[in-house]
């Protein structure tokens, strides 16, 4: 058996080489959890940003912000504290302004009303879209039931990134999901899938997200930043893009490097937690 190749007059681009993208054609990247996963060039253009890139700095890659729990939870609300309406700031509004940065920072052809649907699906609620179904705003941040994609993907890479297999198979809720009434909905014999989805999460909030160790590095890492904040204004970065884009995992060295007396409380807690010196 013989296998022959044609030269061909027009070449198609190696979907496979990010460099050599002309824009016109769809892009596959090799995803650790997904594995291949084909992209729009108008979503391979938003991807090739600062904004979008910056999530490589963050160890919680479904997040916005660094340790994105212990920043929007308890950091901010302590170095902000409450706004003239009674609310706090929370990560969703983080991620807001800075996709209207990258859209115009980086000429993204995406019309305004795009602009609002993106952010709509982000809260999972339509509040700037109109005219759109319902039942779209239940893929990302669904808050009838919980069943979404942010929770499969998360669930997945945390499952991996701690070691274990995980056994969700979320390509079968997908193609089993229908939309009934203008809801997503799942045949009774997905209940088993439903199941494990809930009983995955349960069981790393268990035995990861809330162990002792890890809830104790948390508060621990909210103080370092708290002592921090005099010198470095972390808590500034979410009213501005441009600082946002630097608040990262990387804080935590940028406070060990910084030589200045002031951050000696903060340096001493973040080598108590790199000795694990940590309150039992």
């Amino acid at each position: 058996m013989s296998v022959q190749f044609a030269a061909l007059e027009s070449e198609l681009p190696d979907p496979y080489d990010e460099g050599a993208s002309s824009g016109k054609f769809n892009r596959f990247f090799k995803d650790p959890v997904w594995d291949l996963i084909e992209f729009h060039p108008l979503v391979c253009q938003i991807i090739d940003t600062p904004q979008f890139q910056r999530l490589r700095y963050l160890k919680q890659l479904g997040t916005s912000c660094p340790f994105s729990h212990v920043f929007d939870n308890h950091f901010i609300p302590e170095a902000r504290g409450k706004r003239a309406d009674g609310t706090y700031w929370c990560h969703e509004e983080g991620s807001e302004m800075m996709l209207n940065a990258l859209v115009k920072e980086n000429d993204i052809d995406l019309r305004q009303d795009c602009v609002n649907f993106i952010k709509d699906l982000i809260r999972g609620e339509p509040r700037l879209s109109s005219g759109e179904k319902k039942f779209l705003f239940q893929i990302v941040a669904n808050k009838k039931n919980g069943i979404d994609v942010d929770k499969w993907d998360y669930i997945a890479r945390d499952t991996r990134a701690v070691g274990e297999t995980c056994t969700l198979v979320a390509s079968r809720l997908i193609h089993a999901a229908r939309v009934i009434d203008d809801s997503i909905c799942y045949d009774w014999k997905d209940a088993q899938s439903v199941y494990e989805l809930f009983y995955s999460r349960y069981s790393l909030h268990k035995r990861v997200y809330s162990h002792k160790t890890a809830k104790a590095v948390e508060y621990m890492m909210v103080d370092a930043l708290l002592a921090a904040e005099p010198v470095f204004h972390f808590s500034e970065a979410i009213d501005d893009p441009k600082k946002y884009l630097h608040l990262t995992d990387s804080i935590i060295e940028d406070i060990e490097r910084r030589d200045d007396p002031r951050l000696a409380k903060s340096k001493q807690i973040i080598r108590d937690i790199r000795i694990r010196r940590v309150p039992k």
